[in-house]
Formats: structure tokens, sequence, C-alpha cells
């Protein structure tokens, strides 16, 4: 809801009443007596924009008594016929509470009559009102008008203003329905002038008019003058001791906030409303306040604490009495705010539930603004899961139901326009991707009322450049990219700016004679490129550009490269993987220790709510925050490299990686995988580095690691012998072709450090065939870093001694290795009754650290992995997950996880990527796992050869070498001994 809540999608609903009645909703609660207090008087003159003609017939129509009969018999005015017109006044407001408007308008209809028997002027004017108010309720606007005229004609005579604001406020709302904001906005300062007037009001009466005020602004558009009423009112309400209505209309106001885009503010209206529902009696209002928070950290961008705060919201509505469900409406802005929340945390599957729930409940209740949000946010889903036609269907109807939402707002039209045009560009429909982006350009363009957003303007030019350029229409597309650089320029909109830089890099290269160099224009790009302002950070509501940053900065790469700018493009594709990996671990909301906490959060909530405010301010006025931020991080990454790996990527050289190549005596090769073709860099001790692109992308090697992991898996039995080498050649061919073979060592025991990307996380490399028909293990000593940073930052060995700590699932065990070590050297934890939180001490000290029960890891989130631990005391005996132990101090050299396996059809890298990053963090140098999980008696003993190696004194990756040696020279099948997976300096 973030972009779009600014686009319009939730200026009025927003995800935040879920429950609460407005006073509008429940006037019952408002006619009640209460405090008497003064009215402000400076509260303030309603200005309302010109509008175009009075409706039709009614341009010389004046207010007019309705018409008596003269021979009506008069009734005297005493105090009991008096108090019974009252009887029959609140009877009326009774029944019109309870939704039967027809029998209020007859209990209101006799007081009129008793009214006009007495002469009692001002109960005929209140009558007149009510009147009024019941053919507003059935959108009866003419009707309502004309009694609502007479309502004022009448009371104009009289003293009572409150009586006489209440009418003028009743026309208003009739006008507004009969499409004459002028009119309405009129009779609304009237009233408002009637109501200043008066020395002492009813609170609650006060409340009333106010919020009906803050209710005909929204609707006319004026929302920061509806929130100046809205506030006033729920000061009211709280005065008057109505402290569940006064937090609907915090939360109402929370919603107006959030629509300007001021989502500080909103966070602290949230608040104040979380505060008086603590003290409200009614159980509603804790959760409608929270999941007013909820929405607010969402707009903020802090995606995993709005997640939590959601989820702590719907146990309270669980727990809710039977007798008092949540309206249909407020369960739909609540499902629909849920939804956004799971979308930003990665959990789609999950989000698609929640708005099955919410779409019906929109239509139910007429809601076509919710149902427009909701739908579009099923097709964010669907374009991200490559549903690429489910999208775009979704995306129309998003589309269609926003055309007949009222009031319009062209923001929300063109945030769906942008996603719909986005996802046909990645379904291969440019041309209506043209035309569709060209009519929103005419927003900027018109020259009545053009929509004014500069950097709105400037990113949907650079799609639209984008676009042109898939159709070959380069010279219109080199215009609008072009256009798009100026304006960018002006707003330092470093977001546009890179990606526009490198479209024209690729029309450059296109040209014969181009207008301006390549190298320059990437050069350009790449500057851009490296700013945190254009850092990747998802919109859960919005594709933006019909290239994501991954691809488009997968191209710069590949540019680059080609292009004999190895070292810019390696700088490049490490930023690129660190960007990737740091959104995934902080949308999952991956722990840290308690130490840095409190600096993780700040800089992490800072940097999002820099973000946030793009939506509302250029990027230019956010430069010096910006600064300030980045000053702050260069302190954390001098004092606190490994925690600030996990904020942003680290500044680096390409001198800096070559020196720790050479210092490790190692030789490097670094994958960048594209979406069609990937990059990969070599670098070795000598300081020669190289950079080629290679004819295989992203979804070919993922179907064939997959095809290998998964026939790796199958039961016992069941022989993948018979495409599986062929499979592994194959992979050697891509990613090993003669330009990187040439740069291996020819000395067998010269380690190879290995760079993974995506799903190569899960590709054994070590099993890779040669054109000799020789495994790469056979040649060459292998490991894997997670990144080229901690490979660099890689600490020295905390203890040269052998000692040992095995958790194993009981305390015998029949881990045939711990017979190596000598007994007083090996600590044994039995998992199931060790508490996480004592693994720190009983680890500290130790070099090894070996897990040896099986640990399934989560590929869509690897941090739900379960461990074979005890939970602490405060965890309420809930599983221990991964990322409990990421957040606690690990130092050890190794740690083994012997039954660990990798398992889903869609495997993409992350439990690998993830569960090891995660453990470097927590202080882990070595990471040596296992991709599956069987057949465990062939590796008890190569972790007994493993081990021994490793008293004999050679360092990890030797010792992995030398054990996947002997296993294979028993068993040549792959399966057998290539699952172990060693991730660190592999010494």
């Amino acid at each position: 809801m973030k972009n779009l809540i600014k686009s319009g999608l939730c200026v009025i609903l927003a995800s935040t009443t879920c429950g609460a009645m407005s006073a509008e909703e429940n006037p019952k609660e408002l006619v009640l007596p209460g405090k008497n207090i003064p009215v402000p008087k400076d509260i303030g003159t309603i200005r309302v924009r010109e509008a175009g003609q009075i409706p039709a017939g009614m341009e010389n129509n004046s207010p007019g008594k309705i018409n008596q009969i003269p021979t009506v018999p008069e009734l005297a005015q005493t105090p009991e016929t008096i108090d019974k017109v009252h009887r029959l006044e609140a009877e009326g407001e009774k029944l019109f509470a309870a939704g039967t408007p027809e029998k209020a308008l007859i209990k209101w209809q006799e007081a009129y009559g008793m009214c006009l028997e007495m002469k009692y002027v001002e109960g005929q004017g209140r009558a007149l009102t009510n009147m009024a108010r019941t053919y507003l309720a059935n959108a009866h606007y003419v009707k309502a008008k004309y009694l609502a005229d007479n309502a004022c004609e009448v009371l104009v005579e009289t003293q009572d203003k409150a009586d006489l604001g209440k009418a003028r406020v009743a026309l208003a709302q009739a006008y507004f329905g009969l499409d004459n904001p002028v009119l309405a906005g009129q009779q609304l300062e009237l009233a408002l002038k009637d109501y200043a007037q008066m020395s002492t009001t009813n609170a609650r009466d006060s409340a009333q008019l106010t919020s009906l005020c803050a209710g005909v602004l929204i609707k006319i558009g004026k929302y920061k003058e509806a929130l100046m009423f809205n506030q006033a009112s729920s000061t009211y309400l709280e005065q008057a001791g109505d402290l569940h209505a006064s937090l609907a209309k915090r939360v109402a106001s929370t919603s107006i906030l959030l629509g300007l885009g001021l989502y500080t503010a909103a966070k602290e209206e949230a608040d104040r409303a979380l505060a008086t529902a603590k003290v409200s009696k009614n159980p509603v209002s804790v959760p409608i306040a929270m999941a007013s928070i909820a929405n607010c950290q969402y707009a903020l961008g802090e995606y995993s604490t709005s997640l939590k705060t959601f989820e702590d919201c719907s146990k309270l509505i669980e727990k809710l009495p039977a007798n008092m469900p949540m309206p249909d409406l407020s369960k739909a802005n609540f499902e629909l705010g849920y939804a956004h929340a799971l979308i930003a945390c990665g959990y789609p599957d999950q989000a698609k539930a929640h708005l099955d729930v919410a779409i019906p409940l929109f239509k139910k209740t007429s809601n076509v603004l919710g149902q427009a949000q909701a739908v579009n946010a099923v097709g964010i889903i669907d374009e991200g899961q490559g549903l690429h036609e489910k999208a775009i269907t979704n995306f129309h109807e998003a589309l269609n139901l926003q055309s007949v939402a009222n009031p319009k707002n062209e923001r929300l039209q063109l945030a769906i326009s942008q996603n719909l045009a986005a996802s046909q560009a990645r379904a291969g429909k440019n041309t209506d991707a043209k035309l569709l982006l060209a009519g929103c350009m005419q927003m900027f363009t018109r020259q009545k009322s053009p929509l004014k957003d500069p950097v709105l303007e400037c990113r949907t030019m650079l799609a639209l450049g984008e676009v042109l350029l898939k159709l070959s229409e380069n010279d219109i597309a080199k215009a609008r990219l072009k256009d798009a650089v100026t304006l960018a320029a002006k707003y330092q909109d470093d977001s546009t700016l890179w990606q526009a830089y490198t479209l024209l890099a690729k029309l450059a290269q296109l040209e014969t004679e181009p207008e301006t160099p390549v190298s320059e224009l990437l050069t350009s790009a790449l500057s851009h490129f490296r700013s945190p302002q254009a850092g990747v950070f998802p919109s859960p509501e919005r594709l933006n550009y019909p290239s994501t940053r991954q691809d488009l900065g997968e191209q710069l790469v590949a540019m680059l490269a080609k292009n004999k700018m190895s070292q810019q493009a390696l700088i490049a594709a490490e930023q690129l993987k660190d960007e990737l990996f740091i959104v995934e671990w902080n949308r999952r909301g991956g722990k840290v220790k308690p130490e840095d906490v409190e600096i993780y959060n700040d800089l992490m909530t800072q940097r999002a709510h820099l973000h946030a405010c793009e939506d509302g301010s250029p990027p230019s006025l956010l430069t010096p925050e910006w600064q300030k931020w980045m000053t702050r991080f260069r302190n954390l990454v001098e004092e606190n490299r490994r925690l600030a790996r996990l904020i942003a990527p680290l500044p680096m050289s390409v001198e800096q990686i070559l020196v720790a190549v050479r210092n490790n005596k190692a030789t490097m090769i670094d994958y960048l995988v594209g979406e069609n073709s990937s990059v990969v860099f070599t670098m070795d001790g000598t300081g020669r580095l190289s950079a080629s692109v290679i004819p295989v992308g992203r979804g070919r090697l993922k179907e064939q690691v997959n095809a290998l992991v998964n026939g790796m898996t199958a039961p016992q039995g069941v022989d993948p012998a018979s495409g599986e080498r062929m499979l592994l050649q194959t992979l050697y061919k891509e990613l090993i072709p003669p330009v990187v073979a040439q740069s291996l060592p020819n000395n067998p025991e010269q380690t190879i450090v290995i760079v993974p990307d995506g799903v190569l996380y899960n590709l054994p490399f070590a099993a890779l065939i040669d054109a000799n028909g020789k495994y790469m293990i056979e040649r060459h000593t292998l490991t894997m870093a997670p990144s080229v940073g901690v490979f660099m930052d890689s600490p020295p060995r905390y203890t040269e001694d052998q000692s040992l700590v095995v958790a194993s699932g009981s305390q015998s065990g029949d881990d045939m290795f711990v017979q190596l070590f000598q007994p007083e050297l090996v600590t044994r934890m039995v998992g199931k009754e060790t508490p996480v939180a004592a693994i720190s001490d009983t680890i500290r000290g130790k070099s090894i650290v070996h897990f040896s029960s099986k640990v399934p890891l989560h590929e869509k989130n690897p941090m739900d992995s379960v461990l074979p631990l005890a939970p602490s005391k405060d965890d309420g005996g809930k599983k221990v997950t991964a990322d409990k132990l990421f957040g606690l101090s690990l130092p050890s050299d190794l740690m083994v996880w012997s039954g660990s396996s990798i398992y889903g059809k869609d495997i993409q890298g992350n439990a690998v990527k993830v569960f090891s990053c995660g453990l470097n963090y927590a202080g882990v140098r070595n990471v040596l796992m296992t991709l599956w999980a069987e057949p465990s008696g062939d590796r008890q003993a190569e972790l007994v050869e493993f081990y021994k190696s490793k008293q004999a004194g050679l360092n990890q990756a030797q010792s992995l070498r030398r054990a996947q040696m002997l296993a294979l020279s028993k068993d040549p099948s792959a399966k057998s001994w290539a699952a172990f997976q060693l991730l660190g300096p592999g010494f």
C-alpha cells in the first residue's frame, strides 16, 4: 500500500478502521449529553475549488417553506407536548442507528406534525433536518436537499445555532450528492460560522459536526482540511468519554496522513490511537489501533515489522467475542493490509489466501476502491511468479474498477497502468505497453490541469523509452531516454539515471558512429547505479519498469564486460548480488546480535523511510539526509564489517580483491547469472582479472541444476546415472569455458574459490566433468564463498587445537568420527536437550562444531528451517529456527551440518546462501553442509576421512577433497560422494 496510498487507493479506506465506527456510522452515540466545552474560534474557513455549472434545473431554485395547511388545529406548547416531541426524536434516532431509516422517518414525521400544530419552530427545524438525513441515507439527494433547505430557513429565525449548523451540514451533504461541491462548501462554511458563534456547546454535538465536515471534505478531495476536522472530532469525543469513537477518528486521521504521504506523522497519530485504545473498554479498540500502526509501518518500508504487527493483530481479532464480529468492510481492509505485508516479506501464497477473503467482501460492500487495490495485488503476485497473462488480466480488471471509483484519482490510474504496461512488456506485448505508457505521458503534458510530479514523469518516460527500444523504434526511444535523463538529472533521481544511461548504451552499441561513446555512457550508468538511492528496494505494489533492477543490472554488467571494463563490471556484479541478499535478509526479518540491534534497526529504518519519502518529495530534497545516512554507514563499516554487510553493499576496490586472492594463493571464479546469459570473472595469484559473457541464463541453469539435485535425492533403487554424467559434462562446458579453464591452476592442491550466484549455490561443482572425462575434484581443490566481501574479510583462525563440539540426537550418538578426537577435546550436546541460548558458551574456544541430525532447509525462507535444538525459556516452547542461531555469537573455525538437505521443486539457491551468510555473520569462518541427506552410511566414512586429514594438518578444502576422492574411488556416482558443499576461505 505504500505507493498506492499515495496514488489514492487508500486515501479514504487505507485498511485502518478495522471495525471502528466513525461518527457518521454511529449517530446514536453522538447525541447523548456530554460535557460542555468551548468551540475553537479559529476552526478555519473552508476553501473549495471552482466547479462547473450547477446541475440542470436547480439554477434558480431558492429555499422555500413546505406548504402548510392553514386549517390544522393548534396544539398547545406544554412541557408534556414538547417532551413527547423529544421522545419521538430519540426513538427515531435509535431506529436510524439500527439501520431502519424508513421507520425513523415515520417517527420524525410525527414529531414534525406536532411541532407544526404547536408552532414549535426549533422542533420543526430539527425534524426537517432528521427527515433529510433519512433521504440522504437512501441517496435521494433532491428530496434531502429541499428538506434540509427548508430546515435552514426555519432555523435561521431562531437562536439555536447548533441545530442550524446540523441543518446546513445535511444540506451540504445533499449538494455533494448532487455533484455540486461549490454550494456544499458554502453551506459548510456557514455551518462553521454559526457554530463558532456559540459560547458553549455539547462535546458530542461538536464531534458530530466536525466529523460530518471532515467526511464531506474528503469526498471533494480536500484532505488537509478534512484532517483538521477529524482531529478536532477525536478530541471532542475523548472529552465526551467515548474513547472507541475517538479512536475511530484518530485512525481516520492516520489514513488521511498516509494519503498525503506524511508517513512519519501518520505513525505518530496511530501511536496516539493505540494509547487511546488501551484505556478503552471496547475489546475491538486495540486490534483496530494495531492494524493502523501496521499500515504505517508498511508505508514507511518497515515490512517485516509491519507483518509482525499484523500477525499480533490477527491473534487479537481471533479472540474477539462472538457477538462483536468485525464489519465486512473493516475485515476486507484488514485482510488487504495483511496481504500487502505478506507480499513484501516474500509470502505470495499466504498473501493470495488473504486477498481471496478480501475481494468478495469488497464486492459485497460495493467498495470498488478497495477491490481495485486487492485485484492489483493479485496481479503483482502473478507477475512475480512469471504468470504474465494472468497478471495482465488482473491489472486490466483493476484498471476498470478504478475507472468507476469516486472520487477519481489519476495517481491510482497511473500506478495500475504502469503495472499493466510492465507486465505486457515482460510478456512480449510491447505495442500494447507502448500505447498504454504513451497515454500515461499525456497526464503530464496536457495543457489543462497536468499532473505535476516530475519524478513520476521521468520514470514513466524511462519505461516508455525502454519499450520503444524493445520495438526497435530506436530514434524515438533515444529521444525519450534523453528527455528522461534531462528531467531526472534536475531532480537527482539516480534510480532513473542509471537505467536511462544503460539503455542509451545499448542503443549506442547498435550505431556505427554513436553520438556519445559507449564507454562514456556505461561509466555514467555505473556512477548512478552505485547510489544508495538507486539501490534495490522493490515495491510490493508497483512494478515500476519493464525490467527489474536485477535484470537490467545484469545487462549493465555484461556490457561492461564486453567493452573490456572488467574491473567496473566486477564491482557492479558484487553490488548487485549483495543487494539481493540484503533484501532477502531484511524482508525475512533476519536476526542480529543483541549488541547490534539498535544500530542495525536504526540504519535499516532510516533507509526505508528515505525510500518512502520519495513518494512525496523529489530525491534532490533528500540528498542531505542520504549523505548523513552514508556517513553513519561508513562509520559502521570501520567498526563492524559483518553487521554492515547485512545493511548495504560494502565499498571495495578491485585492487583489494586481487590482494586477498594473491595472499591466499588462490584462484577465484565469480559468477553473475543473468536472464539469458551470464558473466563469469576469473582472478588468479598473478593479479590477472578477466570477464567473459557465457551464453547460458537463469532459466536453463535452474532447469539443469534442479534435474541434477532431484536426481541425487531420488529414492534408493532409482538409477539416475543414465543422464547424470551427460548433464555434469554439459554444465562444465557452459560454466567453465576455455577462457576460464586456462586460468585454472595446474597444482591440484592450490585452492579455487568459487563465488556462485542464484541456483549455482546448489550445484556440486566438485562433480562437474571436464572434456577429459575427469571430475573437477580430481584436478582441483575447491571451496565456495558466499560473496567476494566475505572471502576478503575472513578473520584468522580462532584456535589452533582440534577441539570438537558435536550435537547429535542422543547422548551416545553413532558418529564414528568422534573416536578420532581425544576425549578431553570433545564436548557432546544432545540437540533437543540443549537450549539454543546456551550454544554460545558451549562452543567458545572450540575449533569445530558438528551437527549430525537431519536439518531440511526451507528454500523459500531458510530462516524458518527448524534446528535440532531446545527453545529458550522466553520462546514459549516454540521450535528453534535458523534465524535464532544467526543472532548468536558463534566464533568457530568450522561448523559442519552433515544432515542438511535442500528440498522443493523450485530451487533458487536461497537456502544455501542465506544459511551460510547468516552463520558467517554469527562468527563462523567455514560452513560445511550437505545438499542431500542420503546415503548416510557412505557419509560416515567420508566424514572420518575428512577429520583424519584435518588432524594430519590439511586445511578444510584439502581435507574435503581427500575425503571425496576416497569416496569416489569406491563409488563413482556423484550421489554417493558429492553432497558436501564447503563455504568459506577453506583454511
